[in-house]
């Protein structure tokens, strides 16, 4: 569990832990296969990112992004992929919930789709016109 002095840093070359208030870092991601990383999300003990292959200027042609979604129930040690609609095209970069160990859990997409989480499974919630940079329930 993240406690006071452990952070995640997502970054667009790789998904960082401090567990010391970010005197040093270690790599989390080194087993999986993409490495630009945009957010990442703490909820009921689940740590959730997603990552691109690459930066958004390669995130044209049939793949987009070549993106995956990722979740972790053991705090960062391991990562499983996880399928979600608009996958591998779109990149999800936001993160909700309701605040609560209660799911849904929401993420917002590069390409404007807003998605939930219930019962293990990710399905479209919502869809506005741009990217959700940022995503509350309220």
């Amino acid at each position: 569990m993240l406690g006071a002095e452990e952070y995640i840093a997502s970054t667009g070359g790789g998904l960082y832990r401090t567990r010391n208030a970010g005197r040093s870092w270690s790599r989390m991601d080194e087993q999986l296969d993409r490495s630009y990383f945009r957010e990442s999300f703490k909820s009921n003990g689940r740590l959730y990112t997603s990552a691109a292959l690459k930066t958004p200027s390669y995130w044209g042609g049939e793949r987009g992004a070549d993106a995956a979604l990722y979740e972790s129930f053991d705090g960062g040690s391991s990562f499983q992929a996880v399928p979600y609609p608009g996958q591998p095209q779109d990149f999800v970069i936001s993160w909700s919930s309701l605040n609560t160990d209660d799911i849904p859990i929401f993420a917002g997409t590069y390409k404007g789709n807003i998605l939930e989480r219930v019962g293990g499974i990710w399905t479209s919630f919502a869809k506005v016109p741009s990217t959700v940079r940022s995503l509350e329930v309220i």
